[in-house]
């Protein structure tokens, strides 16, 4: 069956728990949320400029949403599905950041937002809901996936056709390697497999 949601659909993430399902539409500027029991929309949530990536955190209590046309990420209250703030990602002067996806740590506690404007990853605490620092990579980086363990991000560059690796203990590109246009990543739940 189909279900009908915003303009657009663009990025997508099904709750931890497995009760919602999150869209990302990034013609209308907001959220679908899917009660998955009933396949229906429950409710949705008004967020910023074209939402294009959006990540659950690990106890379903919260979703970041990624907005490409503002250069920030709104952070939802999956409970009460109401915003509690908007996060701005700053760049240098005259730069437009053009986020574009997300990844959570399994821990929970950091956010990582690709940027395609100004290659560079950047960092959120998860908590205090503030950008930490940012880590340069390569050209137009946008999909990103981070392992099971928590301890290395992947990053797609597609201008440069490479795919950044982070060590997440220190936020240090630890290596670089090549993948043909790459866009988006799904790993393989060992960590042994990446796909692009």
């Amino acid at each position: 069956s189909m279900i009908s949601v915003g303009s657009n659909p663009w990025g997508i993430a099904i709750s931890p728990n497995q009760n919602f399902v999150y869209v990302a539409n990034y013609g209308s500027n907001n959220v679908s949320v899917i009660n998955v029991w009933t396949n229906a929309v429950d409710v949705t949530i008004p967020v910023q400029t074209n939402p294009i990536g959006i990540a659950v955190t690990p106890d379903s209590a919260r979703v970041f949403v990624v907005n490409h046309g503002s250069d920030s990420v709104t952070v939802i209250d999956a409970n009460s599905n109401t915003v509690i703030t908007n996060i701005l990602l700053l760049g240098s002067p005259n730069t437009t950041l053009l986020p574009s996806y997300i990844a959570i740590t399994p821990n929970g506690l950091y956010a990582y937002v690709t940027a395609t404007g100004n290659n560079r990853v950047y960092i959120i605490n998860v908590e205090t809901r503030e950008v930490i620092g940012n880590i340069e990579v390569g050209s137009e980086p946008n999909g990103i996936v981070i392992n099971s363990n928590g301890s290395y991000a992947y990053v797609a560059n597609t201008g440069s056709s490479t795919v950044s690796v982070i060590n997440l203990k220190n936020n240090i590109v630890e290596n670089t390697f090549n993948s043909p246009n790459p866009y988006s990543f799904i790993m393989s739940k060992n960590g042994k497999f990446l796909y692009t």
